[in-house]
């Protein structure tokens, strides 16, 4: 009887061993399914984070690219400059002409608008734009001087006499 009570002891401590280590294969069963929980949810993130990164720098390509186009943009701004300042001093010559072989309507003050562009574009304060606006301004004036009725009282000057008239245009 002392073997079977022996090995009934023994079989007690087989069967508790075999439950610890069942118990322990369950813990461990339990943490590697938590862990492949994690891992799938890191994979996914990871997935994720690098569309949204390749979106991101997608964005940021496109950014640099247009930073690259304004810059290209500002550079020709300066050589548009360039080129736009001696027409305009041309435009203001030719505005100076005009007014010198026009009828003489006004023509003190028609020079004078010219003056006031020359002045304007040697004033550092006035950008380029604003001369090239006041400059076109003018010649709108201009322009309306040709498409108005003004009249206006002056001397005609006569070889025999001089008469005081009235002229309309």
């Amino acid at each position: 009887q002392v073997d079977v009570a022996k090995l009934q002891n023994e079989e007690q401590k087989v069967l508790k061993a075999g439950e610890q280590s069942q118990n322990k294969i369950d813990s461990l069963f339990e943490q590697s399914q938590d862990l492949l929980i994690e891992y799938r949810s890191v994979v996914a993130e990871y997935e994720n984070l690098k569309v949204y990164n390749d979106h991101v720098q997608r964005l940021v390509n496109d950014q640099n690219a247009t930073l690259e186009s304004l810059q290209k943009q500002i550079d020709g701004i300066e050589r548009t400059k360039q080129g736009v300042v001696p027409l305009m001093y041309e435009m203001i010559d030719s505005l100076e002409q005009f007014v010198k072989l026009d009828i003489p309507i006004h023509r003190e003050k028609r020079m004078a608008r010219v003056e006031r562009l020359r002045d304007i574009m040697d004033s550092s304060s006035v950008s380029t734009s604003e001369q090239f606006r006041q400059i076109i301004e003018a010649y709108q004036t201009e322009m309306d001087y040709g498409s108005g009725l003004i009249s206006y009282q002056g001397n005609l000057e006569n070889k025999k006499k001089t008469k005081n008239k009235t002229n309309t245009t």
